[in-house]
């Protein structure tokens, strides 16, 4: 908010933590040494596993990161009085992959899922 009275740019956002997505399925979370939201423990053994994945975690009563998420935004926009865009960032399909199976993983099932969407 700071920044937006100072500089007065068109928007803000929150970001919806880099490891939400995981813990909200289960995954332990620790943070690397400059801070940054790191996955202890991948909670897909396997990629072909992810249809066991339980979306009810990701309902929003059910998910923690999403009304912590939620309420910052709220708070922004109250502060604000909705003069800007106020959105949540969320990470991107690959990095969500990578952090529930693990980046190796993924990437070894990569030319597999290639070979079947051609």
């Amino acid at each position: 908010m700071e920044s937006y009275r100072r500089f007065g740019q068109d928007g803000l956002s929150v970001n919806y933590r880099l490891d939400g997505i995981p813990v909200a399925f289960g995954a332990e979370s620790t943070y690397d040494p400059t801070g940054i939201p790191m996955i202890k423990n991948a909670v897909l053994k396997d990629i072909s596993d992810v249809d066991q994945l339980d979306l009810e975690n990701l309902r929003f009563e059910n998910d923690q990161n999403a009304q912590i998420a939620f309420d910052a935004v709220r708070i922004i926009q109250d502060e604000l009085n909705d003069a800007i865009f106020t959105g949540v960032r969320f990470m991107g399909p690959f990095t969500t992959a990578a952090n529930l199976a693990g980046t190796t993983t993924v990437l070894k099932a990569i030319p597999g899922i290639c070979y079947t969407v051609l």
